[in-house]
C-alpha cells in the first residue's frame, strides 16, 4: 500500500486538519489535568523517547497515557509537476494531510513490571506488550540497567490474510544514565516475527535489528535522538541500493505529571513492530523527514495520603 494511496481515500484532508489534531490534543490535556495532584518527574529517561523502548517503567499502581500521531505527508512534499519541493507552509509541514494515529494505556505493577495495549490506526494494530526490568542501576548497583519488552499483536484489517494477522517480538534495553539522571544511552536489539501484512514487502517471516537511544534533559526539556538499522528481513533501500536506518529526533517538554513531544523522523511508524516489518510500502528517500506528536499523561491510582486513625475519645 502506497502513501498517495492512503491519502487519496481520506475525504477529511483539508487546511483545517491540523487545527483538529492540535485542538483535540489540548482538550485531552485539559480533561486529564483537571483536579489532578501534579508532581514533576525528574530524569531524560522516558519509557519511550521517540519510537524505541528505554528501561524506564511505569510507577506502581499508576495508569500511563499516550496519544501519538504520525503525519503521512513529508515536511517538504513534491510539488505536482515533480520539478522541486512544496514550500513546507503549504501544508502546513505535511499536518493538512492524514496521519496514523496511536492510543495506548498502559500500567504500573510493582517496581520492575508494567504492561500496555497500544492500537495503530494505519496498520490496525492492537499490540500488547510488557516491560520487565532484569537490571536496575540505582536499585541494584550495577553499572547499567537491563530490560525485556516482549509483545504480541492482532491486526483487525479485513484485507489481510488469516496467517499474516499475528505478529510477536521482543526487544531488550540495555541502558545507563550519566550525570544523576541528565544524560541517557542505550542499545535496543529488536527481533519480531510474522510481522509484515504483505509478504511482497518482506517475504521473510523474521526482522532482526539493532538500534539505540540518545537524551539529555535540561531542567524540563529533553532532546532526544534514536536510530534503528535492520539487519536482516525487512529493509528499506535508496536509490543506491542502501539499507535506509529508521531514524528519529524528539523534543520532549515535561509538565509535572504530562509530557509533550515532538518528533521528527524519517518514516511513519509510531509501533516498534511496524518500523520492524515495514507495513506500508512508503516509497520515501533516506532524506524525507516526517512531523509527529506525542501527548502522554502519568494519572497515579495510589492513595499517598497516610491512613487517620480514630482515637478512643472519638477524634482524629
Amino acid at each position: 500500500m502506497k502513501i498517495n494511496e492512503l491519502n487519496s481515500i481520506d475525504q477529511f484532508a483539508n487546511p483545517f486538519r491540523s487545527f483538529l489534531h492540535i485542538f483535540f490534543a489540548f482538550v485531552f490535556y485539559y480533561f486529564a489535568s483537571a483536579g489532578a495532584a501534579w508532581a514533576y518527574v525528574e530524569g531524560a529517561t522516558e519509557r519511550t523517547l521517540v519510537n524505541l523502548p528505554t528501561h524506564k517503567i511505569v510507577e506502581d499502581q499508576t495508569l500511563y497515557v499516550d496519544i501519538g500521531h504520525r503525519f503521512l505527508s513529508p515536511i517538504e512534499k513534491d510539488n505536482a509537476d515533480g520539478t522541486g519541493k512544496e514550500n513546507p507552509l503549504y501544508d502546513l509541514f505535511g499536518m493538512d494531510d492524514s496521519a496514523n494515529i496511536s492510543l495506548a494505556v498502559t500500567y504500573g505493577i510493582g517496581n520492575l513490571l508494567d504492561v500496555g495495549l497500544t492500537r495503530y490506526s494505519l496498520s490496525k494494530l492492537y499490540l500488547l506488550d510488557s516491560r520487565l526490568v532484569i537490571w536496575d542501576e540505582w536499585v541494584d548497583s550495577k553499572p547499567f540497567s537491563i530490560a525485556l519488552v516482549p509483545n504480541i499483536g492482532f491486526r483487525s484489517d479485513r484485507d489481510i490474510a488469516d496467517d499474516r494477522q499475528f505478529t510477536s517480538g521482543i526487544q531488550g534495553v540495555i541502558g545507563k544514565n550519566f550525570w544523576g539522571e541528565h544524560f541517557y544511552i542505550s542499545l535496543v536489539p529488536s527481533f519480531q516475527v510474522n510481522e509484515n501484512a504483505e509478504d511482497v514487502l518482506n517475504p521473510e517471516d523474521n526482522t532482526l535489528a539493532l538500534g539505540g537511544n540518545i537524551a539529555y534533559r535540561y531542567n524540563r526539556l529533553t532532546l532526544a535522538f534514536e536510530a534503528n538499522q535492520p539487519l536482516s528481513g525487512y529493509k528499506r533501500e535508496n536509490a543506491s541500493g542502501n539499507t535506509i536506518p529508521n531514524l528519529g529526533f524528539a523534543i520532549k517538554f515535561r509538565t509535572y505529571q504530562h509530557c509533550f513531544s515532538f518528533v521528527f523522523s524519517n518514516h511513519i511508524y509510531a509501533s516498534p513492530a511496524d518500523m520492524l516489518a515495514g507495513w506500508v510500502d512508503e516509497g520515501i528517500s533516506d532524506t524525507d523527514f516526517r512531523f509527529g506528536f506525542n501527548i502522554s499523561r502519568e494519572i497515579p491510582l495510589k492513595d499517598d495520603e497516610p491512613k487517620k486513625t480514630e482515637t478512643p475519645g472519638g477524634k482524629i
